[in-house]
């Protein structure tokens, strides 16, 4: 093993030494392309406008080969777009970060359960970074706190992911939905993880049902969605996805449906497209309702372990209560009678979800893709820019 990660070591080496930058070469490299991905977004929008664009993938279980091609392709390329690893060879290339969430948890540099080596090893990566792309100043505060770089980095230009829930509908749901409850509300259900990252739990399990919650009857939970009309589709985080997913689906329950990445990947789609036809959100800790608030749709959070959370993990933002613009539920009666005063009073807690958007996004357009592209065109790829390119 050990001579092999020489080999490979080798290899890369000489690689970027021989590979030289192309001009105008952008590649984008996604992680988690289905799962609400900021580069995919981006991604979608810049192949119709420029055509010298790339998109690969990041995983660690590349054959020797694609891992040649992996290096190739990032060395010869003059901008990388990222939402996760910051992969950068040579220092005339530009890295761009778009991100993959604006954290309510603690991680990175405020993550305790990390170590200082660690921490140090998190910095040292985000120094590669040339760009961080943001949603607003405060945003930048928050998100800069986990990775410690300079405020000339962060442009505020929005979520290109988010320009998917300000679009038409387009009827994704119906491939999954029966027919018969096409016309139902559509409630999404979107929790982070608690277990799967590092052998470590961070909260309550989800053996028993999805939401954690005690004493919870997953049949009245189906009775509940049947007799109001509603759908309930789960996306498990895809740490949890394999834990859970074919547990509860064998429960044959109607009403209830989990959206898997393999179905996404599949059908080509982002879960923001499908999470553009829902008509509220739950969730727990997850940075998805910070997104889902440009919807100005209703939010329901399940707080059932939150001081074990707070801590295992850690909060960045605290009090939780002010954070978290909608109910906050412990029990399978509270949970039933909030979705429904959500559901039916457009007006409940609508005034915290617009205090909340205010400060989290200084655009709302569905023009971030658009915005984003803009400033790489205007100030890395426009006639006239340096074109000087050195290994």
């Amino acid at each position: 093993m050990k001579l092999k990660r020489i080999i490979k070591k080798i290899t890369k080496r000489i690689i970027i030494t021989m590979i030289p930058i192309k001009k105008g070469k952008v590649t984008f490299i996604s992680t988690t392309r289905y799962s609400g991905c900021n580069v995919t977004a981006l991604y979608e929008y810049a192949k119709e406008v420029y055509p010298s664009v790339e998109l690969i993938t990041f995983n660690n279980n590349k054959s020797f080969i694609e891992i040649i091609k992996y290096i190739r392709i990032i060395s010869e390329s003059q901008i990388i777009i990222t939402s996760h690893i910051n992969e950068k060879f040579k220092k005339k290339q530009v890295l761009i970060q778009l991100w993959h969430g604006i954290p309510l948890k603690s991680m990175g540099l405020m993550d305790k359960t990390y170590c200082n080596t660690w921490n140090k090893i998190e910095k040292k990566e985000f120094d590669k970074v040339d760009i961080l792309v943001s949603t607003s100043n405060m945003y930048s505060t928050i998100l800069n706190s986990t990775i410690g770089q300079t405020a000339s980095k962060y442009k505020v230009l929005g979520y290109p992911r988010n320009d998917l829930l300000k679009c038409d509908k387009t009827n994704i749901l119906s491939h999954i939905i029966n027919q018969e409850n096409s016309e139902n509300k559509n409630i999404f259900y979107i929790p982070t993880f608690k277990s799967g990252y590092n052998g470590r739990l961070e909260g309550k399990d989800r053996n028993s049902n999805p939401f954690g919650i005690d004493e919870f009857d997953m049949k009245l939970l189906s009775k509940f969605l049947i007799e109001n009309k509603f759908n309930l589709i789960v996306k498990l985080h895809p740490f949890e996805e394999q834990l859970y997913k074919v547990r509860f689906e064998k429960l044959n329950l109607k009403n209830i449906y989990f959206l898997s990445n393999d179905f996404l990947e599949k059908s080509n789609l982002d879960l923001y497209n499908c999470l553009n036809e829902s008509d509220l959100l739950i969730t727990d800790y997850s940075s998805v309702y910070f997104d889902y608030l440009v919807t100005y749709k209703p939010i329901l959070f399940i707080n059932v372990d939150e001081e074990m959370y707070k801590k295992e993990r850690g909060f960045l933002l605290e009090p939780y209560e002010f954070w978290t613009p909608g109910p906050k539920v412990k029990t399978q009666g509270d949970l039933f009678k909030e979705i429904l005063n959500l559901i039916n009073d457009e007006s409940y807690y609508m005034k915290e979800r617009l205090n909340l958007l205010n400060i989290i996004h200084k655009y709302n357009d569905g023009s971030s893709s658009k915005r984003v592209w803009g400033f790489i065109t205007e100030n890395y790829l426009s006639r006239g820019k340096s074109n000087e390119f050195h290994n």
